[in-house]
């Protein structure tokens, strides 16, 4: 079923709806509703995707044992040039995010007995992300010049990038007082730099994203839910139809003693 999404609350406590609108994704209205909510917020949820649950959980328990130990500084990797292993960033001698992760493409260097795995995740994501980009591709809305629709029709470009967010009290430096890191971000402000990515869900919920108005809302999904949003690349070949949002991954009061793991498949024009 099609419907709006509401999320937070203002700074008012009011509470705001922020349009982001629920596809479905074997549904007839699949094209529309997908583009209607990309092009007002940058933002889309989409039910009833295929995703391989028990791969995806699969992944998130395998790749703990990664983080957990010393061979993920054996991948080092290049901010720019993301394959391999990403530390938490640090600026100044302070930490600016509390996350690390991996950058996984079919062709990059992964810890073998990871492999297997990661790779069914990256495909299954990569299926639905084809589909997505073929509703998109056959949106009929005016504004949307050819080079998108070539783009979308073409893109094959993908890498998968897995998530750690340790416990909060994994970070004695940030002090005793959980009032001051529930202030603090996980993964600050920012827009994606690609096309489309791809985000099935969680092991907790996190993601904000920012409206027009400078307010941040929740946006939550499901085991059944993924979350789709447009990055740079396609705000630029659509000469700004649709939308690159800022968004961000705020703490939990739950995460104090619990990590958090996630995935997004990001995927590029070229």
């Amino acid at each position: 079923m099609d419907s709006y999404a509401p999320t937070s609350r203002n700074s008012q406590g009011e509470l705001n709806l922020m349009p982001v609108l629920t596809a479905d994704f074997t549904g007839p209205h699949l094209t529309k509703v997908l583009a209607h909510s990309l092009r007002d917020t940058g933002f889309a949820l989409v039910d009833g995707a295929p995703v391989d649950h028990a791969a995806l959980d699969r992944l998130y328990g395998d790749w703990a044992g990664f983080f957990a130990g010393e061979e993920k500084y054996d991948s080092p990797s290049d901010p720019d040039i993301p394959d391999g292993f990403l530390p938490y960033r640090t600026r100044e001698g302070r930490l600016i995010d509390l996350k690390e992760s991996f950058y996984f493409h079919l062709e990059g260097d992964c810890p073998e007995h990871l492999r297997e795995t990661t790779a069914t995740v990256y495909r299954n994501l990569l299926d639905i992300a084809e589909t997505l980009l073929q509703a998109l591709a056959s949106c009929e809305e005016p504004g949307i010049p050819p080079a998108v629709r070539q783009a979308l029709e073409t893109s094959r470009g993908a890498v998968l990038r897995v998530l750690h967010y340790p416990p909060l009290s994994s970070f004695p430096e940030m002090g005793d007082d959980f009032k001051e890191l529930e202030e603090m971000v996980r993964l600050g402000a920012h827009q994606d730099l690609n096309l489309l990515t791809i985000l099935p869900a969680a092991t907790m919920p996190g993601l904000d994203i920012l409206d027009r108005h400078g307010e941040w809302h929740r946006v939550s999904s499901g085991a059944g839910t993924v979350v789709v949003n447009a990055g740079d690349e396609l705000q630029h070949l659509s000469r700004g139809y649709y939308r690159s949002t800022k968004h961000r991954v705020r703490n939990e009061a739950i995460e104090l003693l619990r990590p958090r793991y996630a995935a997004a498949l990001f995927l590029a024009a070229r």
